[in-house]
């Protein structure tokens, strides 16, 4: 088979190729260096090794290893290493002309005597120079004195980590020659654990099918199935129950409930058995011992080999012995023989109680269950309608992407062309869905009110997207007429509205409108959907920390409660909102977090907004390839929804300022610029005016500018919005310091900083003092402009802006004037890690010596380094080791 070719394979793991590169350069120059790679069993680590070694073919190479099947000697892992001579030989050997890599892999099957002598070697200058090479399985217990070795700080230590969805998509196209695409990639990390080897055996067994949104429930490649039914046959029949057991629960659940299914008499005795296949795992909480498979790949190999009598009997057992009705019905459904129509009415009836608390997620499973035991093609066909709705509103976009040949093989109704589009909405298609959504309001029966409100619901999510105040204070109106007080059609709608008001230019109505609706949201989902319109729009009417708090709660998702989608959204303006605060870890983290949970949601009408963030940040850091990927993942085109360009057009443009290209600036925005001539945005949420401004206004478009300029002063004044006054106001005072008017500029400059005072907003306060300072000094106001440049140096210096900091030590080398620096600067302000990184620093360790011994990147020594630059307020490593003391070592 094509993959059994290494090289077609071998994808990824270039950090750590390049790691042991540096360290062979190292022993080439006369300095011995080991390197442990870890990882669980089947990461990958031999190959690492195998790839490393074929592109040093000038190595010589001593290897050996350990087998679990094979008893240790004292030793004996020396011998091998010795090809078999006496390990006092081994000296010999190594004192050979020619760099030496010594390689023992799997060292926790090695004994103890070989790894230590052998570790001991490697620090005796009498061995020469050597590269010492060792693989460790991560899960494995070994000696205390060895793990107390493998943690020094002469170690470098490799954790391999699972293959990415990027790289899986790479493998797969090795293997077959088709694409996969990111959520079926995502499914299948999952599934596999990013194990190279399960992945590459289940990949070209796959159907082609498989490779676009995945399936609904992946199996085991043939390899794994074969070595599971070989394990259960071995094992006693009480512990083989209880493996089949657990894989009908299908999660994680109590072992003494999988006892009871398996009809185990002896649980905990079993529990240790079954663990020791190395099929399951388990883990103690307060009240319970939970019990699950090691991996989705097991149970699929488990649960697929069960007879339908023995499954179904399984799935009967667990439906009497779980308390959960959720769960209770779905057993019940997957024990049932045939059709079932009294099954699913009860399942459907489930389904709507859930929907009217907002639990979407439960409500969907619930309706598919309904839809296959319905007998009727109207019932069946309904069902999976309501279905996929609610598959859409709990954020599983991709499992109702697989519906969609169903559902548009379906007799159009104004609930089908709802759903269908709902579906356009989420993945950002404006213009198909607005012709489902004006299909389904043309069909809806005018005696049913609840259709009708949620197309009217829906109408409301379609303008919120296309960011048309008026038409979402219109649909709302419509939606909350139609709907029953206190249905979750109603309540999603009053989670919006206020942002229609704050949209219209009624930014005080929102605030009103939020704090009546808040006082009055019943707990859970009902609360998320709330909390996210109110954080959002307290972000845009210049409250952050309210924002902060209620968006944080509106993240997490309760389980068969929470909305997916909805935490996404609330993800993307919480990851914003740290922004704002200056806290841009936090920022990176949130979108981290939330980016692989977008890959599996497909929420494509969220991906501008979310990746907004993450690429300002890197383009401010001076990381253009991040920030370019986070534009790649965050694209957008005309075709796309207003909420979808503005954020996808601002995010190159700062990309392009970073990068003082103005001109194209001017070119990214212009669709902006020309969409809103004929009608003024509302100041809050999408703030791309002044960036355009001030870039016209540094290519000496001052006029141009000005004229741009002024409507929009206009309104953020009349709506007292600081944030855009603030940033408005500074292109203002540019354009009176070109034009040689110093007074008018001070008024400007000054004017924006006091907009800014009372708010929590480091970077936009920076840029202003920069723009001051720059126009100060271009003035000749050199000691003024070294005061406002030497501040926000400060504050981007501590955010890590580094594109910004070089621009301040430019502009104050030219300024001339030497900033008196705080004499009461010192290391107190330095937190624990920063203080790790000064010390060793200021000792004259490089920065890859440095994250070697703290165990990180070099990336974040790095940025460490930034924020210790500007707390001490330094610039260089020679003024780190001169200035820097730690406590306890103060002059």
């Amino acid at each position: 088979m094509v993959y059994r070719n290494y090289d077609s394979l071998f994808v990824g793991r270039l950090q750590e190729l390049s790691v042991l590169g540096e360290l062979l350069q190292d022993v080439k120059q006369g300095r011995s260096r080991t390197a442990v790679l870890f990882g669980p069993g089947g990461i990958g680590k031999s190959a690492v090794l195998e790839k490393f070694l074929a592109g040093h073919p000038e190595l010589r190479v001593l290897r050996s290893g350990g087998l679990p099947w094979v008893e240790s000697a004292p030793r004996s892992g020396l011998s091998r290493l010795a090809l078999g001579s006496d390990p006092a030989d081994l000296l010999d050997l190594l004192r050979e002309d020619g760099p030496v890599a010594v390689v023992l892999e799997d060292i926790q099957w090695v004994d103890a005597d070989s790894v230590h002598e052998l570790l001991q070697l490697a620090e005796d200058p009498a061995s020469g120079p050597l590269l010492v090479l060792l693989t460790l399985d991560s899960t494995a217990a070994i000696d205390r004195a060895t793990a107390r070795h493998l943690s020094g700080h002469r170690i470098t230590r490799l954790l391999l980590e699972p293959l990415s969805p990027g790289e899986i998509r790479e493998l797969h196209e090795h293997l077959t020659g088709r694409e996969l695409s990111g959520p079926a990639a995502q499914q299948i990390r999952r599934h596999t654990g990013g194990l190279p080897g399960y992945v590459c055996e289940l990949l070209p067994e796959l159907p082609a099918r498989a490779a676009g949104d995945g399936l609904s429930r992946l199996p085991a490649s043939t390899a794994v199935a074969a070595q599971v039914a070989h394990q259960l046959a071995e094992v006693p029949a009480a512990v083989r129950a209880l493996i089949e057991a657990t894989a009908i629960i299908g999660q994680s659940g109590d072992l003494f409930d999988i006892a009871a299914i398996a009809g185990v008499s002896d649980p905990l005795a079993v529990m240790d058995a079954a663990v020791a296949t190395g099929l399951l795992r388990t883990e103690f909480s307060d009240n319970a011992h939970l019990l699950d498979f090691r991996l989705p790949l097991f149970r699929a190999a488990v649960y697929d080999q069960l007879s339908g009598l023995r499954r179904a009997e399984l799935h009967r057992q667990a439906a009497e012995v779980l308390p959960d009705e959720a769960l209770h019905l779905w057993h019940l459904a997957r024990s049932a023989p045939a059709a079932d129509d009294k099954l699913a009415d009860k399942l459907d009836e489930f389904a709507s109680t859930q929907a009217s608390t907002g639990a979407w997620a439960a409500a969907a499973d619930a309706l598919l269950e309904a839809s296959r035991l319905s007998t009727q093609a109207r019932n069946r066909q309904g069902r999976l309608v309501r279905a996929a709705d609610a598959l859409v509103g709990a954020g599983r976009l991709v499992r109702a992407i697989r519906l969609l040949p169903a559902l548009e093989s379906m007799p159009a109704t104004a609930e089908r062309d709802g759903v269908l589009g709902y579906l356009a909405i989420c993945r950002g298609r404006e213009a198909e869905a607005q012709f489902h959504l004006d299909n389904a309001w043309k069909r809806r029966p005018p005696e049913d009110r609840a259709i009708g409100a949620q197309i009217a619901q829906r109408q409301v999510i379609h303008a919120l997207a296309r960011w048309r105040g008026a038409d979402i204070i219109e649909w709302a109106t419509r939606a909350v007429d139609l709907a029953a007080p206190g249905s979750p059609t109603a309540i999603e709608t009053e989670a919006i509205i206020g942002l229609g008001l704050a949209a219209s230019g009624q930014p005080d109505a929102a605030q009103r409108h939020y704090e009546h609706v808040l006082a009055d949201a019943p707990p859970g989902a009902h609360s998320q959907r709330v909390l996210l319109g109110s954080g959002w729009a307290r972000l845009a009417l210049d409250d952050p920390e309210t924002a902060r708090m209620q968006l944080e709660a509106a993240v997490p998702t309760e389980y068969r409660s929470g909305s997916l989608r909805i935490s996404l959204w609330a993800s993307a303006w919480l990851a914003r909102t740290h922004f704002t605060l200056g806290d841009w870890d936090a920022a990176l983290a949130t979108v981290g977090a939330a980016t692989a949970k977008l890959e599996r949601a497909q929420l494509d009408l969220l991906r501008p907004l979310l990746h907004w963030t993450g690429a300002q940040i890197h383009a401010l850091r001076g990381n253009p390839d991040q920030a370019r990927e986070h534009l790649r993942l965050g694209s957008a085109s005309a075709e796309n929804y207003e909420s979808m360009l503005s954020p996808a057009l601002l995010a190159q443009a700062q990309l392009l300022e970073a990068g003082t290209d103005y001109q194209g600036v001017v070119r990214v925005l212009a669709p902006l610029a020309q969409t809103h001539t004929a009608r003024r945005s509302e100041p809050f949420f999408w703030i791309w005016q002044d960036t355009y401004a001030n870039a016209l206004v540094l290519l000496d478009r001052l006029d141009e500018a000005s004229a741009f300029l002024a409507p929009y002063e206009s309104l953020a004044a009349e709506r007292r919005h600081r944030t855009s006054l603030s940033q408005l106001r500074a292109v203002r005072g540019r354009i009176h310091a070109a034009r040689g008017d110093l007074d008018a500029m001070r008024r400007s400059f000054e004017g924006a900083l006091g907009q800014l005072a009372p708010l929590s907003a480091p970077y936009h306060r920076a840029r202003v003092q920069y723009s001051y300072g720059q126009s100060l000094r271009r003035a000749g106001k050199r000691r003024e402009s070294a005061e406002q440049l030497a501040a926000a140096r400060q504050a981007f210096a501590l955010l890590g802006a580094q594109a910004y900091v070089a621009r301040c030590d430019r502009e104050l080398a030219a300024s001339g004037v030497d900033v008196q620096r705080r004499e009461d600067s010192d290391a107190s302000s330095l937190t624990a890690q920063e203080h790790a990184v000064a010390l060793l620093v200021a000792q004259g360790r490089s920065n890859r010596e440095a994250a070697q011994e703290l165990i990180v990147s070099v990336k974040t020594v790095e940025y460490h380094l930034t924020r210790i630059y500007g707390k001490l307020q330094i610039r260089s490593r020679t003024e780190l080791a001169a200035r820097y003391r730690p406590e306890g070592q103060r002059p």
